[in-house]
C-alpha cells in the first residue's frame, strides 16, 4: 500500500478549495478546474499557492 500525503485541491488563481488525503497514484483526476498539489498538513481551504509558498487566509479586519 501507498504512503497516503496530503494534497491541496487549488484553483487557477491560487486558492486552495479543499484538502484531501491521496497516495497520488490510484488514477483518481481532480475536479475540472482544480488542481491537485502536495501540500504542507496545516494547509486548509481559503490559503492560497503563490509559486512555492503557501499563504495562509488574511485575518479579518479588527472591528
Amino acid at each position: 500500500m501507498n504512503d497516503v500525503r496530503t494534497y491541496a485541491l487549488v484553483d487557477a488563481s491560487g486558492l486552495v478549495d479543499n484538502i484531501i488525503l491521496w497516495d497520488g497514484n490510484d488514477g483518481w483526476i481532480a475536479p475540472a478546474g482544480l488542481s491537485a498539489v502536495l501540500c504542507p498538513e496545516q494547509v486548509g481551504p481559503g490559503w492560497t499557492r503563490r509559486g512555492d509558498d503557501w499563504l495562509p487566509p488574511l485575518s479579518p479586519p479588527d472591528e
